[in-house]
C-alpha cells in the first residue's frame, strides 16, 4: 500500500485522529481513559500491581507503535500496487463522510467534556454501580499519585510516536 494520503485525505485525517486518540494523545478521548486505567493499576501497594503497571505501560507503547505503523504503511510513502484498483477503492460516499466526521468529532471532544463526569474526584456518576465497592476505593488515590507516575505513560507514548 502506501501513498493513500494524497488520494483520500479525508480518510487519512480521520485515521490520524483515531490513531492519536488510541495512542492516548492529550485532550482526546483515549487520553483520559487510558491514563486512568494505567494509574489505577498502581494504587494497591503489592508487587503484582507494580508489575501490572509496567505491563500496562508496555502495552500502551505497543499500541501507539502499531497505530502509527499502520499510518505509515497505508498512507505515507509511495503506492505499491495496480493503478486500476487504486482509483476504484479510494472513492468515499457521503454516508462515510458523515460517519467519519461524527466519529472524529467524538474523539476530539468527548474525552475532555466527559472526563469529570465519569472519573473525576467526587463524581457521583457511578454511585449505584459495582465500582462503589469499598475494595475499589483506590480510584481516590489516583488523584494523589506522584506526578512522575502520572506523566510516565504519556512521556513514553510520545517517545514512541
Amino acid at each position: 500500500m502506501g501513498g493513500l494520503a494524497k488520494l483520500s485525505p479525508f480518510i487519512y485525517i480521520s485515521m490520524f485522529i483515531a490513531s492519536l486518540a488510541l495512542a492516548g494523545f492529550p485532550f482526546l478521548a483515549g487520553f483520559y481513559s487510558k491514563d486512568l486505567i494505567i494509574e489505577s493499576s498502581i494504587t494497591e501497594y503489592w508487587f503484582s500491581t507494580h508489575t501490572l503497571f509496567w505491563l500496562a505501560i508496555v502495552s500502551a507503547i505497543l499500541t501507539s507503535t502499531y497505530s502509527f505503523r499502520l499510518l505509515e504503511q497505508v498512507f505515507w510513502g509511495d503506492y505499491v500496487g495496480y493503478k486500476s484498483t487504486l482509483k476504484q477503492h479510494t472513492k468515499i460516499t457521503r454516508v462515510e463522510v458523515y460517519i467519519l466526521s461524527f466519529l472524529g468529532l467524538l474523539s476530539l471532544v468527548s474525552g475532555y467534556l466527559f472526563k469529570d463526569i465519569f472519573s473525576g474526584l467526587g463524581s457521583s456518576f457511578f454511585n449505584n454501580s459495582i465500582t462503589t465497592l469499598p475494595s475499589l476505593w483506590g480510584y481516590v488515590e489516583v488523584e494523589f499519585l506522584p506526578i512522575y507516575l502520572k506523566i510516565l505513560p504519556l512521556l513514553l507514548t510520545f517517545l514512541t510516536i
